[in-house]
């Protein structure tokens, strides 16, 4: 007797915690995935925020993920309930093991935001399916790095590289910070750059919480340009899966004439 294999319907889209071993086991799998997939990243806003945190998977028949996003439940009297990936978060795309199934997960989920009568914002791109309306809000900005850090430096346009060898000139050193101690001058540095700018600032526990979850267990550092004994500015970077990612820089407008900031990101780039 011949027996044949009857292909079934792929399961609907589930729900599952943060904590979920096979979400890891997934992301470690995926070469596109960033720190910003990683629980630690959403637990960190989760903490401080308040939002509840889940994953949005679609797994095989054994079990296993195949596709998926990280979410945070977002509830506010001005905007009502919405569910992101992520808030806060620069890019956060779903993840899927091919192109299919990430086509299938992005029509899924498309009706899954129906039946949650809640509305769905993803920080990424997705398969142009029907039910999905893409609004830009930014640019992102990409660089290959090389073990050769010179032969990335050569490639910089000639001011940038002038700017960093003159903060070198002028006395500027680097220092990488992941300890606890090293919170306290970034963030002044940052709640000034923030207020410089005029927009929000986020709260200290946020980054009580980044310190704890992501900077103290080796998923990010702090690059610190330092005028003798005083920081002068700070780029946070966030490390994880070969993908290395400027989040926050912040500096002394006053000390801007050494050109700070430039140092600080090439000195992310060089450590990467």
């Amino acid at each position: 007797m011949l027996a044949q294999r009857i292909a079934s319907a792929p399961a609907p889209l589930q729900l599952a915690t943060i904590d979920d071993p096979r979400w890891t086991a997934f992301i470690e799998s995926q070469p596109d995935a960033t720190l910003f997939h990683h629980p630690a990243w959403v637990q960190a806003l989760a903490e401080a925020y308040g939002y509840h945190p889940f994953l949005i998977i679609h797994g095989d028949e054994d079990g296993n993920i195949v596709a998926g996003m990280p979410v945070l439940d977002v509830r506010s009297a001005l905007r009502g309930r919405r569910r992101i990936s992520l808030p806060f978060t620069d890019y956060c795309p779903p993840l899927a093991r091919n192109a299919q199934r990430l086509t299938f997960f992005a029509e899924e989920l498309n009706r899954f935001q129906l039946d949650a009568q809640s509305s769905m914002e993803v920080h990424g791109l997705l398969p142009d399916v029907g039910g999905i309306d893409r609004v830009q809000v930014g640019f992102g900005h990409l660089l290959s790095l090389e073990p050769d850090s010179a032969l990335v430096f050569s490639r910089f346009h000639p001011n940038i590289r002038r700017w960093i060898r003159k903060s070198l000139r002028e006395g500027l050193t680097v220092r990488i910070g992941t300890s606890p101690a090293d919170l306290e001058p970034f963030y002044r540095l940052h709640w000034q750059t923030r207020r410089r700018l005029g927009v929000p600032l986020q709260p200290r526990c946020f980054f009580d919480s980044l310190w704890r979850r992501i900077v103290e267990p080796g998923f990010g550092f702090v690059a610190f340009a330092y005028l003798g004994e005083r920081p002068i500015a700070a780029d946070l970077f966030l490390a994880w899966n070969g993908t290395l990612i400027g989040k926050f820089n912040a500096s002394d407008r006053q000390f801007w004439s050494l050109r700070p900031n430039n140092l600080v990101v090439w000195a992310g780039i060089e450590w990467g």
